[in-house]
């Protein structure tokens, strides 16, 4: 099966230059302030002048790739969405559109930071996303959402995590920590994630809100009223070690068991997504600083300007009450046996599976080689969602695969002087068909498992056809994009 071309004209692959004079033409006052001197974009986590520099995904690959197609997480992250976020067209053709409304409703384009906040996590935390047409970005920022932008990424309400007032005191069924009875433990869980709630106590101190004061008090958000780091508010480690939700796990790296990773709030940190400029810029809610600090600042992005919910929709549904909730007799058996009950968003888009984390001999094998965390697979890292069309077109640039289509490279293959797009930057496309092709069918296997068809009558007297659509999934369908 070949993959359906792109239209020989794809509409909004264009620079910022282009959509500007549109705004100019309207009249409008242009305003040409710096995105990190602007309120209006501004969210709380890691700034992008605090110095965070990712590591290139080729050096996670050395260890973590190229050994076990069914468990590894190189092949996978790679035929993922997560890895082209930056190279998916119709990303490109939104954050035009999104920079004209920007134009027109602030005489910028600022509000496309948001955007490239997300999509170019190691360029925007490196300074590129400044001007918002991406074009500065290079290298690996083409990589999206990296290893490295995960595993470094720290949790804002470590206290209440690590205690168990956010999201339970379960710690041998949620957590899957053997022996835990929570903190004041001896279990090799609880002493690292003692260990872990320091580091991120160190990290928060960095943390400033736009007036230069303090984020955090007493280790926790400055206001009660924000409550998650919803809309792209990542909080980034300065640090090199890696964060992940193993205390046994072996490496020659530095690592820090986090319990974070394994919560379905580290999920929520990109899957619910407001409009902060808008809230910044109205002020529709009631503002306790008195207008000393910014409304993205005191509240959470759940409060404002809804964009997508996947999050919020999960959080409401069966799945997201406390102790979770049996799957649907439907989803396991269309094709997923195993995932019996779902509490986190990770039981079901990073299902676990029997392999190790990397290719070094004393890799844990799990669940079978951890007492630690006797309940616990590895976690499949194919992060996979409902897109299979757009890794199906980017798996057909690679000319040694068989999806290769001449029509579809030549359109995106154009360069970044013409599309900023830079498809030969970082873990391109253009010799990764294989993961990307594979990726795609984990995406429609995906979604056979999202909804089942039932009550299904048929006239043939009348051609009257009625059935239900069951919703499988823990939150709409269809969900995530506006």
């Amino acid at each position: 099966m070949r993959p359906r071309r792109l239209p020989a004209i794809f509409p909004g692959l264009l620079v910022l230059v282009a959509a500007a004079g549109v705004g100019l033409a309207a009249g409008l006052d242009w305003d040409p302030k710096p995105v990190k001197d602007d309120p209006l974009v501004r969210m709380p986590g890691t700034q992008l002048d605090q110095g965070v520099t990712l590591e290139a995904p080729n050096r996670c690959l050395n260890c973590h790739g190229d050994y076990d197609p069914a468990a590894e997480p190189g092949l996978h992250w790679k035929g993922s969405m997560m890895a082209q976020a930056a190279r998916d067209p119709m990303f490109w053709a939104c954050l035009t559109a999104a920079a004209q409304d920007s134009i027109w409703a602030l005489g910028n384009p600022n509000a496309t930071d948001l955007c490239l906040r997300c999509h170019f996590p190691a360029g925007w935390l490196g300074g590129r996303s400044d001007p918002t047409n991406a074009s500065l970005m290079s290298s690996t920022d083409f990589d999206g959402i990296t290893c490295d932008f995960c595993h470094r990424l720290y949790d804002p309400f470590a206290r209440t995590t690590h205690d168990g007032s956010r999201e339970g005191k379960d710690w041998i069924g949620y957590w899957d920590e053997k022996g835990n009875t929570g903190p004041g433990s001896q279990t090799l869980s609880q002493i690292e994630a003692d260990v872990t709630l320091a580091a991120d106590f160190a990290q928060q101190t960095m943390i400033r809100l736009f007036s230069g004061e303090a984020f955090f008090a007493n280790s926790l958000p400055r206001y009660a009223t924000y409550g998650e780091n919803t809309s792209g508010q990542y909080y980034v480690a300065t640090t090199t070690d890696k964060r992940a939700g193993f205390a046994d796990a072996t490496g020659r790296h530095p690592m820090r068991y986090s319990r974070h990773h394994k919560s379905r709030y580290f999920c929520a940190t990109c899957h619910d997504v407001s409009n902060p400029v808008l809230a910044n810029l109205r002020k529709p809610l009631p503002d306790p600083s008195g207008g000393k600090h910014l409304i993205s600042e005191q509240y959470s992005a759940a409060n404002y300007f809804h964009v997508e919910r996947t999050f919020s929709e999960f959080a409401l549904s069966a799945f997201g009450q406390p102790g979770g909730a049996a799957t649907s007799a439907e989803f396991r058996a269309q094709g997923a046996p195993t995932v019996t009950w779902a509490a986190k968003c990770q039981d079901c888009h990073m299902r676990d599976v029997v392999g190790a984390a990397a290719d070094k001999n004393n890799a844990v094998v799990r669940p079978t080689g951890s007492q630690e965390h006797p309940a616990s697979g590895q976690p499949l890292h194919d992060l996979t969602g409902g897109n299979a069309w757009i890794s199906r077109i980017l798996a057909s640039l690679d000319p040694t695969h068989a999806l290769y289509d001449a029509r579809n490279a030549a359109i995106l293959g154009q360069g970044p002087s013409v599309l900023t797009l830079n498809l030969n930057a970082g873990q391109t496309p253009v010799v990764n068909g294989k993961a990307l092709a594979a990726g795609s069918e984990r995406a429609l296997a995906q979604l056979r498992l999202a909804a089942t068809i039932t009550d299904l009558s048929y006239s043939a007297s009348t051609g009257r056809l009625v059935f239900r659509v069951q919703n499988n999934t823990g939150h709409k369908l269809i969900s995530g994009f506006p």
